[in-house]
């Protein structure tokens, strides 16, 4: 879906997605419950990031997520997904959100 730079201990800014279908259509995210960005290595274990996002336009398929302090002291290669759940309890998932998070300067 998507490749993502970040940087190692940066915070306090959005990411900010395009949600699309197969044929390149927006996903209509009127009425969503939940949006959450999940972000692990890719050799699994337990989650880096696990951040509760918002839509700001739902007939767009665009929603954010405010990174925190997930990035504090970790860099790598890591896979990534969105998680949307409307309030029907219908669930579908953005997958394959490819992260590297590089090493802040001086290096």
């Amino acid at each position: 879906m998507a490749d993502i730079k970040l940087v190692r201990n940066d915070a306090n800014f959005y990411l900010e997605f395009y949600i699309k279908d197969a044929e390149g259509n927006a996903v209509d995210l009127t009425n969503v419950s939940t949006i959450t960005f999940k972000m692990q290595s890719y050799d699994g274990g337990s989650l880096v990031a696990d951040i509760n996002g918002e839509v700001t336009s739902a007939t767009n398929g665009i929603c954010r997520f405010l990174v925190g302090a997930q990035l504090a002291n970790i860099d790598g290669d890591y896979v990534a997904e969105i998680q949307i759940t409307y309030t029907s309890g219908k669930i579908i998932t953005a997958p394959e959100i490819s992260v590297k998070v590089i090493k802040d300067l001086p290096r």
